[in-house]
């Protein structure tokens, strides 16, 4: 049965805040993923990998790449399959797979491949994860639902940069 919320008509049950700051925990996963990305990555190919600034740079046309070609193709797909978590599990396991190669690589190719792998798979893991919550809640609470997801990312970011601050040589201690 239908229920009145704010003048519009929802078919879909209304969830309180708690509830939506749970059903988007996967954002804090995710930017917790990146924001580690973004801090070591460079790091660890030049003083790891004793690749050129040139290449270390290089590495980060991947970022964009990745996300030219995974929203749509993993957004119609799970459209497409009316499903979104298999994206998830699957992605998921790739982005671990990814970070444990990235971390274990001692020269450019295998580093570099490894970092694609994680990039790739960790766009394939955002997308449907946006879609699922988007598709949980009501029309009423769109907004909700991604504001408490960017909350949930906020806090992965804070996270993140609090383990990395907290190290003497993150690069170092990582491996």
């Amino acid at each position: 049965m239908a229920v009145l919320e704010r003048g519009v008509m929802a078919s879909k049950p209304s969830y309180a805040i708690w509830r939506l700051l749970l059903m988007s925990i996967g954002q804090l996963g995710v930017q917790f993923t990146w924001t580690l990305e973004f801090a070591l990555t460079t790091p660890f190919f030049e003083k790891t990998i004793g690749t050129s600034q040139t290449v270390s740079h290089a590495v980060w046309l991947l970022g964009p790449l990745s996300g030219m070609i995974m929203a749509p193709l993993v957004g119609g797909l799970s459209d497409r399959l009316g499903t979104r978590r298999p994206f998830i599990l699957v992605f998921l396991c790739l982005s671990v797979t990814g970070m444990f190669f990235f971390g274990s690589a001692t020269t450019v190719v295998p580093a570099v491949v490894a970092f694609g792998v994680m990039d790739f798979a960790l766009n394939g893991t955002m997308w449907p994860l946006r879609a699922l919550y988007s598709d949980a809640v009501n029309e009423v609470q769109q907004h909700d639902v991604q504001s408490a997801a960017a909350v949930n990312a906020s806090m992965g970011e804070i996270l993140s940069s609090l383990f990395v601050w907290s190290l003497a040589e993150p690069v170092t201690y990582v491996r």
